[in-house]
């Protein structure tokens, strides 16, 4: 995982949907995310493994990120929306479904902030 990031800077769109524990881990992200700054879209959905240190990680190293899905990461809370406003400004699509760790009043914030 980590050689995607130092081979691949140009890419735009990475995709790692229901990605297992086995393939992904969180310094495999780290790594990653080190060498990706133009990913528009990144789609971790599923990424049990996935938590707040290495998703807040991966914000601030893709700030041109336009679409960002962690739908099912059950480690992921309102620590991590609360970046999401700093890092990612040009984010304009966000899927967030059954991510239980994540509060309405999270979201209520974000919404504020962005208008």
């Amino acid at each position: 995982v980590a050689a995607i990031g130092s081979r691949l800077t140009r890419l735009a769109v990475l995709i790692m949907k229901l990605c297992s524990q086995d393939t992904l881990r969180p310094a495999g992200l780290h790594a990653l995310a080190n060498g990706i700054r133009n990913l528009k879209r990144l789609d971790l959905s599923g990424v049990t493994q996935l938590d707040n240190a290495t998703l807040k990680h991966i914000l601030k190293q893709c700030p041109c990120l336009k679409s960002l899905s962690i739908s099912g990461c059950k480690g992921v809370s309102d620590e991590s929306i609360r970046q999401l406003n700093s890092c990612c400004q040009q984010l304009e699509a966000l899927d967030i479904s059954s991510c239980v760790g994540i509060e309405l009043q999270s979201l209520m914030d974000l919404m504020h902030d962005v208008h």
